[in-house]
């Protein structure tokens, strides 16, 4: 079993172990604390590949390196935040570079439309990345 596929096995688990009865913050805290802590313990990177996909997808050379965000979890996905990224002085990430972005399959979210209205679907992901619980 690969790394991304023990991550994902150990997300599910922490998404199982908070979904029993009704957590607080300071639960959903332990169990994320847990959850990261087992990554490092088995020494697992999320974001590797076992190799079984596909190889010929090669990279041109032009191509930036993604910007650096703060992973989370919600509901058993991967999610990463760059929100701070976007903020820091100097930064190289782009205004408009998504809020959000699932990795899974790289689907981007913002917290704000074309039309600047505010985007209710990232709520849940807002308080997910806050550590907040509904």
């Amino acid at each position: 079993m690969d790394d991304r596929s023990k991550s994902i096995l150990l997300q599910v688990a922490f998404k199982g172990a908070i979904d029993v009865g009704v957590p607080n913050e300071e639960q959903v805290l332990t169990f994320y604390e847990m959850l990261t802590n087992l990554h490092d313990k088995l020494g697992i990177d999320p974001s590797m590949n076992d190799g079984s996909r596909s190889t010929t997808r090669r990279r041109t050379p032009s191509r930036a390196p993604a910007p650096e965000g703060e992973t989370f979890i919600y509901e058993g996905e991967l999610y990463t935040d760059f929100r701070k990224a976007k903020a820091a002085p100097g930064s190289t990430v782009k205004p408009n570079y998504p809020d959000f972005k699932r990795e899974s399959d790289n689907q981007g979210f913002w917290l704000y439309d074309r039309d600047g209205n505010p985007n209710e679907e990232c709520a849940a992901l807002v308080a997910a990345a806050d550590g907040k619980v509904f």
